[in-house]
């Protein structure tokens, strides 16, 4: 039986600088002012001071999730009441939108797509969740992350708001999700990728306008993911659009013209982990997204898509890491 593991490239590699607007190396603080001179050069003593301290705090956020996390689990399990315990259970009528379930029908007959958009190079859009179910969740998100006594987790290192799926108690419905109606959908929509999806890392992101000193847009950024999908759950909002540029093999110098979808309430966007995109400002309201970022081990245990070398694997006791596997020989290998 194989193991859920993370590569060790997760504490020190793609921390965000958001005073850059850059994914930085922070192995140690040396390192940082030695391979980040010319971006660093005119900033300010107490803004580097500042960076030099977010990162470290990174880092050390880092190490303890990976090593508390069954124990941050427990504590939301034993101390959260749920408002809406319905949704905790996977239930295909009551969540997913009609034309979604027989979009995955078509997939799995393989009949044509009539109900899904193709904006180009991958990137396609379709009716995923219904609106009631987008507006209980939100709703359930407001009154976890408005308790008083739950030890919540960011997101990632780039959206300061949101909420970690797996440690509220969602895992089993994304599961269902994932492998029951996006495994089938990808193997139709990518299926010279032959994707083997059997782990994620779901999570909302929330977006204020700019009256807030938070999260507006997001940079451009490849995803830690084989395939993501991104649900819109609120729609009072205006802006936002996401953008789609090329593969994050091609370089930023060298990306075909940008792809622009606005979100709309319930509607998934599908695209590759790879796949360069960029969230823009919102200019009111509040926008919420659930994020799914779907794993292949058999893929990324070959190639770490965020230090592209073959991992170096660390087991985690909790969760699925980021989506690689240890085997036995692994296991045994690791604790000598």
């Amino acid at each position: 039986m194989s193991k859920y593991a993370i590569c060790q490239c997760y504490f020190t590699r793609n921390f965000f600088v958001d005073q850059l607007q850059t994914h930085c190396l922070f192995a140690s603080t040396p390192q940082f002012l030695h391979d980040y001179a010319d971006l660093i050069r005119n900033l300010g003593q107490d803004e580097l001071k500042s960076i030099l301290k977010d990162l470290a705090h990174e880092r050390d956020r880092r190490r303890n999730l990976i090593n508390g996390l069954s124990s941050v689990r427990e504590t939301i399990r034993t101390n959260y009441k749920r408002k809406h315990p319905g949704i905790f259970n996977f239930q295909e009528s009551r969540m997913l939108d009609e034309r979604f379930s027989e979009l995955v029908t078509e997939a799995r007959n393989k009949r044509a797509l009539d109900k899904i958009t193709h904006h180009g190079r991958g990137v396609f859009s379709f009716p995923a969740f219904t609106p009631d179910f987008c507006q209980e969740l939100v709703d359930e998100l407001n009154s976890i992350e408005h308790h008083p006594n739950l030890p919540l987790n960011r997101p990632n290192t780039m959206n300061k708001y949101g909420t970690a799926l797996d440690d509220v108690g969602f895992t089993n419905v994304v599961d269902t999700l994932r492998q029951e109606f996006i495994q089938p959908l990808c193997d139709r929509l990518y299926k010279d990728e032959r994707f083997q999806l059997d782990s994620h890392k779901a999570f909302t992101v929330k977006y204020l306008d700019n009256d807030f000193k938070n999260d507006e847009g997001l940079a451009i950024h490849f995803d830690n993911a084989e395939v993501t999908l991104n649900v819109a759950l609120t729609e009072n909002f205006d802006g936002g659009e996401v953008v789609f540029h090329g593969r994050s093999s091609n370089g930023l110098n060298q990306q075909p013209p940008p792809i622009g979808i606005n979100h709309e309430v319930g509607q998934g966007i599908l695209h590759l982990g790879c796949q360069l995109h960029e969230a823009l400002p919102i200019t009111n309201g509040t926008r919420v997204n659930l994020i799914i970022w779907m794993r292949s081990s058999k893929h990324r245990n070959l190639r770490c898509p965020m230090c592209l070398e073959k991992p170096i694997l660390e087991e985690v006791s909790c969760g699925y890491g980021d989506g690689f596997t240890m085997h036995q020989s692994q296991n045994d290998e690791h604790s000598h």
